[in-house]
């Protein structure tokens, strides 16, 4: 999705989005390091994330398919307000996604049952994966504007099309994905 945001708005567009992805990631991870045996088993925590994550997933898929193709040559530049959206976008798409949460609390038990100091220094582990992934994303970002440049139109087409296909079939696995 940041690939695709990079593509529709500018670098800037993508990094943000993805700092919003880091965001929700750490949110998850800090409620795994808080403990969560009461939301895994909570039925309605997991229906709730299910159906959100359907909505985001449709809605934003329908919306690339439906859009007039991004240019690679003319990426647009927007101003500041779109910062938030794009960080809560990025937010939305993690935080939503009821297996990201089971991953990151299974992530999270494994480290904590092979590393118990981790929980003392719990603080540096999350600032290094803010920082990763920031970094990543700001990797991404960097170099993704200057290769969408020399692409062709068709070829800006293509990528958001399959972006678009895939977020919708995402979204319908979602709806038939069983929850616990």
């Amino acid at each position: 999705m940041a690939i695709q945001r990079g593509l529709e708005k500018g670098r800037s567009a993508a990094f943000f989005l993805g700092v919003g992805a880091v965001m929700a990631d750490l949110v998850i991870i800090c409620t795994a390091f808080l403990g969560t045996t009461p939301l895994i088993h909570h039925p309605l925590f997991h229906g709730a994330l299910k159906w959100i994550g359907v909505v985001v997933l449709l809605t934003l898929g329908a919306k690339i398919l439906m859009q007039a193709p991004p240019s690679g040559v003319t990426v647009k530049k927007k101003n500041k307000v779109d910062h938030a959206k794009n960080s809560l976008l990025g937010f939305l798409l993690v935080i939503s996604n009821p297996a990201l949460f089971v991953m990151w609390v299974g992530i999270t038990g494994f480290l904590l049952g092979r590393f118990p100091d981790l929980l003392k220094l719990k603080w540096f582990f999350l600032l290094g994966f803010f920082i990763g992934g920031s970094s990543w994303f700001g990797i991404l970002s960097l170099s993704l504007v200057n290769h969408a440049r020399s692409w062709k139109d068709h070829h800006v087409a293509l990528v958001s099309k399959i972006i678009g296909v895939f977020l919708i079939a995402l979204g319908i696995f979602l709806i038939f994905e069983k929850v616990h």
